[in-house]
């Protein structure tokens, strides 16, 4: 019994710190507005361009993007969004679109 309990506590802790760990970039700005991976900016998007999207189109997990130790969301790709435009960031259990910024005379 004891063992059985134990081993219980052990997996739960390896799949806490596996999970964790996969820091793929950082949250910034006053009211979290923008998230940064790879060197790609995504901002907060308040616009109708995702409208044909809800969160139950977020799709695969891809990571965590953080603002120190404090905030910590969860970051998906978004369902047929074969451009990868968007990313759907979940706080707990608020979640938001982000649309990757588009900078002039860039294609």
């Amino acid at each position: 019994m004891k063992r059985s309990i134990i081993m219980a506590l052990v997996i739960c802790l390896i799949l806490l710190v596996g999970c964790s760990s996969n820091v793929i970039g950082t949250v910034s700005g006053a009211e979290n507005e923008y998230i940064t991976i790879n060197n790609i900016k995504y901002i907060k998007d308040y616009s109708d361009e995702y409208q044909n999207y809800s969160s139950n189109d977020k799709d695969r997990y891809l990571g965590t993007v953080t603002a120190g130790d404090k905030i910590k969301m969860r970051v998906y790709s978004v369902k047929e969004d074969d451009e990868e435009k968007f990313i759907y960031a979940l706080w707990g259990y608020e979640g938001c679109f982000y649309v990757r910024e588009h900078k002039e005379g860039l294609n």
